[in-house]
């Protein structure tokens, strides 16, 4: 997922947000919408064209279906927003499971103390500035893969 919003569209022109979203998803169409939504197709045809306001059970099954962030900015007006999708899947405590989890905590641990001795030394420098990057780029992972262990330890993932 990416974590920048692509574009900001005003509200009152949610309609080419939706247009777009439905260009960039073309498993996402009209009917499959309409099916998830409970919606006639030749409403949101009429939604898809600026012909009416679009309701939020449109934008929720959008989100739901896609995860495409211009939808949060649309809802939020651009505020700088992270997602982290939480997983639901079996996060039992199968050895393999468990490797990956550790792998990424063990990466986790590593970032952290990178970005302890970044904010310790008050001077941010280009190592520092990648190191930041990384940190940004891998943060949904992270956590994420928390999320993972929560529910393998807990044994909330198991079915």
């Amino acid at each position: 997922m990416n974590d920048v919003v692509r574009e900001t569209i005003d509200m009152s022109d949610d309609y080419l947000l939706l247009d777009a979203v439905l260009e960039d998803n073309p498993a996402i169409t009209v009917k499959r919408l309409a099916v998830e939504t409970g919606l006639g197709t030749s409403t949101l045809y009429r939604y898809r064209i600026g012909g009416a306001t679009i309701p939020s059970i449109v934008w929720r099954a959008l989100w739901r279906l896609t995860g495409d962030e211009r939808i949060l900015g649309l809802i939020t007006g651009g505020t700088p927003t992270i997602v982290v999708r939480l997983t639901g899947g079996d996060c039992g405590p199968d050895e393999a499971t468990i490797k990956r989890l550790l792998e990424m905590r063990q990466r986790q641990i590593a970032c952290e103390q990178a970005i302890i001795e970044i904010i310790k030394d008050e001077k941010i420098d280009s190592d520092d500035r990648k190191m930041i990057d990384v940190y940004k780029q891998d943060f949904p992972e992270m956590i994420e893969s928390q999320y993972q262990i929560y529910q393998a330890i807990t044994g909330k993932g198991r079915a």
